[in-house]
């Protein structure tokens, strides 16, 4: 895709308007908020950017984005830290991150970890049961961010 540089902001902002109230922007060939407009009328870097087909909302910036997530957030130790929502950090958070899906061979040892964990935040253990259920579903949304990177990296994405 090619974009005609652009020097003074082209975006009208009531192009396509969709109920959540982003507008599709002709110029940029891209969905984009009022902050985002604002932004492109203000800031040259914002414009260069989206000017170059990397601005927010457009293919090359994902591509970037996901980068960055694939290297900082992908692991299944970082996904059950977020999950779990506290403050200090899951002091075993960089093994699971090690292990990675292979971490459902140590269920057991991982609901002993987070039920030890859980007590910093409350005064009984979380359930099994309930580790469990979180783990799997944390090793879910992993593997699918992993086939969303390898999609975007390969140029797959749709």
């Amino acid at each position: 895709m090619s974009i005609t540089p652009i020097h003074q902001c082209q975006c009208r902002g009531d192009e396509a308007v969709a109920p959540n109230g982003t507008f599709w922007c002709d110029a940029h060939q891209c969905r984009k908020t009022q902050h985002w407009l604002q932004l492109c009328r203000e800031r040259e870097d914002y414009r260069d950017a989206w000017n170059r087909g990397q601005g927010p909302g457009q293919m090359g910036h994902a591509r970037a984005a996901y980068s960055v997530s694939r290297t900082h957030s992908q692991g299944v130790g970082t996904e059950l830290s977020r999950m779990l929502g506290r403050c200090q950090k899951f002091q075993h958070q960089q093994q699971l991150d090690d292990w990675g899906v292979a971490c459902l061979e140590h269920i057991p040892e991982i609901v002993a970890w987070v039920q030890e964990f859980s007590l910093t935040f409350q005064d009984t253990q979380m359930d099994a049961h309930t580790i469990e259920r979180i783990l799997r579903l944390v090793v879910e949304r992993v593997q699918t961010k992993s086939q969303v990177v390898k999609e975007v990296d390969d140029g797959s994405a749709k």
